[in-house]
C-alpha cells in the first residue's frame, strides 16, 4: 500500500463507516485542516510500526473498525452514530488500540459487537481491492504473526482473534500446521482472500 492510497483508503472508509452507524447514507467526509494533520500522523504511525507496503486494506478496515466501536454506545454532544475523524484516528486512538491489540480480548469483542448490531459490511468490500504485494510479506512467516498466533492459540477464540490479527491459515507456520483450528482457518482464507488462498497454492 502507498501512502496516497493509505489516505484514500483511510478516508473512505471512515465516510463508509459514519454513514453506518449514524443511518445516514448522504453523508460526505470533507476533512478540516485539523482531520489532515491527523490523517499524515495516523499514516506516519501505520509506516513506523507495520510499514505500509507490509499492511492491506484488511488491516486498515479491521482498525477502523475497533476504534468506531469504542465510541458507538457512547452519549457524545453531537448526537448518536457521529464520531468524529480525530476520535478515531487521533493520538490517543492509536495508543487504545496498542494495548488492546495483542493485551486482551477486546478487539474480537469489538469486531463482532459493531457487525452485529449496525449491520457494517465494509470489509466485504473492501476486501476484493488487491493492493499489497503478495509475493513478499503475505507468503511469508512473520514473527509478528506468529507471536499474534501464540495468544489463544489452539482455541475458539484463537480463531476470532487470528482472523481479525494475520493473514489466516499459512501452510509454512508450524503454528498453523498444528492448529485445531487451521481447517475453519483455511476455509476463511479461501472466502476472504480468494488471491491469497490461490497464491499460497491451496486449490
Amino acid at each position: 500500500m502507498t501512502r496516497e492510497e493509505a489516505c484514500e483508503y483511510t478516508k473512505d472508509v471512515y465516510q463508509d463507516f459514519r454513514r453506518a452507524v449514524s443511518l445516514n447514507e448522504d453523508y460526505v467526509f470533507q476533512p478540516i485542516s485539523n482531520d489532515e494533520s491527523t490523517l499524515n500522523k495516523f499514516v506516519d504511525y501505520l509506516d513506523g510500526s507495520y510499514g505500509l507496503s507490509n499492511i492491506g486494506i484488511e488491516f486498515l478496515v479491521n482498525w477502523i473498525e475497533s476504534g468506531f466501536n469504542y465510541w458507538f454506545d457512547i452519549p457524545t454532544q453531537f448526537g448518536t452514530g457521529v464520531i468524529m475523524f480525530n476520535w478515531v484516528f487521533g493520538a490517543k486512538a492509536i495508543e487504545r488500540y496498542e494495548k488492546i491489540k495483542v493485551k486482551d480480548r477486546k478487539l474480537n469483542r469489538y469486531t463482532r459487537k459493531i457487525r452485529e448490531e449496525v449491520g457494517i459490511r465494509v470489509l466485504g468490500r473492501y476486501r476484493k481491492i488487491d493492493i499489497i504485494d503478495l509475493d513478499g510479506f503475505l507468503l511469508g512467516v512473520k514473527k509478528e504473526e506468529e507471536e499474534a498466533k501464540k495468544l489463544y492459540y489452539n482455541t475458539e477464540e484463537g480463531l476470532l482473534w487470528c482472523r481479525a490479527n494475520t493473514t489466516l491459515y499459512n501452510h509454512s507456520s508450524e503454528l498453523c500446521l498444528f492448529c485445531n483450528n487451521k481447517g475453519n482457518c483455511k476455509r476463511l482464507l479461501s472466502e476472504q482472500m480468494p488471491k491469497l488462498y490461490t497464491k499460497r497454492g491451496y486449490r
